[in-house]
């Protein structure tokens, strides 16, 4: 589930990352340069967005098995990763290479947790999850295709502006997740059906207390 929500976010704002920097950073004497380098830092960042939520779960996994050691493990692998190879990244290829060593640590520390799991307990499957993460990527891609082409749309239809910028991302927003939803209900992701299942039990829940509230009141 947490790949199914992470994932196709980050490539949606992967691909609006310069309509989010110009709306929220790009104000007073920021000009176009550093807007530009803050937006490909942003990117970089969210490649490693769905490695941190998913190393989050697999941590609250350990723990609700007893397990501490493989958690501590891993934080402390990553953070001699980082205190290592992130500073001399930074030195050789600038503020790009030390996100991506960032990045790259994030990830290796999350695949050992991954492998830990499926060694050790048995909680992770290699094999559903490789195919699960490939029906991920599907529609991350998908997503992708669909923020590429509404954000073009409005650059060749209208100005750039901060209202443009935010039209470009409610647009973006709703389309994909739209058809993300379609794609994946389609290609019979399982987890899909449980999260609308649940935003049906959760809305049925907030209208029953609203009508027992409004009953109260009268």
């Amino acid at each position: 589930m947490i790949l199914l929500l992470t994932v196709p976010l980050a490539s949606l704002l992967f691909v609006m990352r310069d309509s989010l920097v110009f709306l929220t950073l790009q104000w007073g004497a920021m000009n176009t340069s550093a807007a530009n380098d803050i937006s490909g830092l942003f990117g970089i960042l969210l490649v490693c967005a769905p490695a941190g939520a998913l190393s989050l779960l697999l941590q609250k996994v350990a723990f609700s098995r007893g397990d501490m050691k493989s958690p501590a493990v891993a934080q402390v692998i990553l953070a001699l990763l980082i205190a290592l190879f992130v500073p001399y990244a930074g030195t050789v290829a600038g503020a790009k290479g030390a996100v991506w060593a960032y990045t790259i640590a994030l990830w290796m520390c999350t695949v050992l947790l991954i492998v830990i799991q499926a060694w050790w307990y048995r909680a992770v499957q290699i094999l559903p999850l490789v195919r699960f993460s490939c029906l991920i990527v599907l529609i991350a891609l998908g997503t992708a295709a669909i923020s590429v082409a509404t954000r073009e749309a409005i650059s060749v239809l209208l100005v750039q502006s901060k209202p443009t910028a935010i039209l470009s991302l409610f647009l973006a927003a709703s389309m994909s997740v739209a058809f993300s939803y379609l794609l994946a209900k389609h290609i019979g992701v399982r987890e899909v059906s449980e999260l609308s299942g649940y935003v049906r039990w959760q809305w049925k829940r907030v209208s029953s207390s609203r009508t027992i509230r409004e009953r109260d009141s009268r």
